[in-house]
């Protein structure tokens, strides 16, 4: 019985070194991999008045992005009524107290469109 306990802990205790093994490799491969990645852009969006297309629709807005030496142009708008108006925020204090907050949360903050 001794002999069998001590084969599945040798065992257990082997797959447990294959697996930091495997973990350590895998996150080295990707370090190694990331000095190749481009370096981070400011990007300043810059508003789209003008289509050349037409009118633009109501309550649309529009910006152009150059990233990555590519133009690229956003589409949004603003999605109403997507948080509710009264939203409840519950957290607890040090002493565990419990505290009910209702934040600010504007209108136009959540968009939602294409590129």
């Amino acid at each position: 019985m001794a002999v069998v306990e001590a084969l599945v802990h040798m065992r257990i205790t082997l797959l447990w070194l294959w697996l930091g093994i495997f973990l350590f490799v895998s996150g080295w491969l990707q370090t190694g991999h990331s000095q190749y990645s481009s370096p981070p852009e400011v990007v300043i969006p810059l508003r789209i008045t003008g289509t050349g297309r037409g009118m633009s629709a109501p309550g649309w807005l529009s910006y152009s992005l150059h990233v990555g030496g590519q133009r690229h142009i956003v589409h949004m708008k603003a999605k109403k009524l997507f948080v509710f108006r009264q939203l409840p925020v519950f957290t607890y204090t040090d002493q565990g107290a419990l505290l009910e907050d209702h934040p600010f949360v504007p209108d136009d903050y959540y968009y939602y469109g294409y590129v």
